[in-house]
């Protein structure tokens, strides 16, 4: 019983009886604007300190003006192991991804996407500070690639981030109840060198939406099509109300901001480069 705790599936499977089905029928404006629909099933397999899963997807298309990617079959995997050096704790990790694309219209192929990397961390009841040194390398195997352009382009670059933060707390009562509020304020820098990716396809990826959270990632794109050029600092304040009696916490209110020191040049195609200074303020 206990090997089979470390698996996890899941399958989703959806099918109209014609095209129109949910333009008709679809009682929102989401369902009845869909243009396909996705079928999916994934096994994955936790060890101690890695893991191990693979996805296949296809679709039911209800608009042919679309052309999605059939994933056949992907698989990744995550690892890290913990060393003692001088006294510090020293993590060695990586990411590691295989994909392959299929659609019937357009180019295809196969995608590897290599992330080893290294952190120093450093926690305390106060406080955390973590830098990190990875390499990343995306390669690719294209069918279908316009005549002048490679079809075997890759990327390789380097990433560098400290990810730091403090953690100040009080006792107080409200309304005769107990509660501990927090004071989080969090400080993150990344670093990554701008290498041209024009020649790279863009599979499965697509840019953060204005969320906090994205403020304290490395790559602001989901995917590995595209990493961005970075040289920002994100700057972050969180405030937390624990009720004493039970210790979950009722309330989070967050509030950040990235400073950019130099013009974003790696985009999605179609999108100019960004000259910004700094990003909307984002609250939660």
């Amino acid at each position: 019983r206990q090997t089979w705790d470390r698996f996890s599936g899941d399958v989703n499977f959806n099918q109209v009886s014609d095209d129109f089905f949910l333009a008709d029928f679809g009682n929102s404006l989401t369902q009845s604007s869909t243009r396909y629909l996705t079928r999916r099933a994934s096994l994955g397999y936790a060890g101690n300190g890695w893991s191990l899963s693979a996805l296949v997807s296809d679709y039911q298309n209800v608009d042919p003006t679309v052309n999605p990617y059939r994933i056949l079959p992907g698989i990744a995997f995550s690892g890290g192991h913990a060393e003692q050096l001088a006294g510090k704790t020293v993590q060695l990790g990586v990411g590691a991804t295989y994909t392959n694309f299929d659609r019937e219209i357009g180019v295809t192929g196969q995608r590897v996407d290599l992330y080893p990397y290294v952190t120093v961390p450093f926690r305390s009841s106060w406080g955390y500070a973590v830098p990190k040194l990875g390499v990343r390398y995306t390669g690719y195997s294209l069918a279908d690639q316009p005549e002048d352009q490679s079809d075997q382009p890759d990327r390789l670059l380097g990433v560098v981030s400290l990810d730091s933060g403090l953690f100040f707390e009080r006792e107080d009562e409200w309304l005769g109840t107990g509660f501990t509020q927090t004071l989080e304020p969090r400080f993150y820098y990344v670093y990554i060198p701008r290498v041209d990716q024009d020649d790279l396809p863009v599979f499965d990826t697509s840019q953060y939406g204005p969320i906090y959270e994205a403020y304290f990632l490395e790559n602001l794109f989901t995917g590995p099509d595209r990493v961005n050029d970075a040289n920002r600092v994100s700057v972050g304040l969180t405030t937390r109300l624990i009720p004493s009696a039970t210790g979950i916490e009722l309330l989070r209110l967050s509030l950040g901001q990235a400073f950019f020191f130099e013009d974003q040049k790696v985009q999605l195609p179609g999108v100019p480069p960004s000259e910004s200074t700094s990003s909307p303020m984002i609250g939660e």
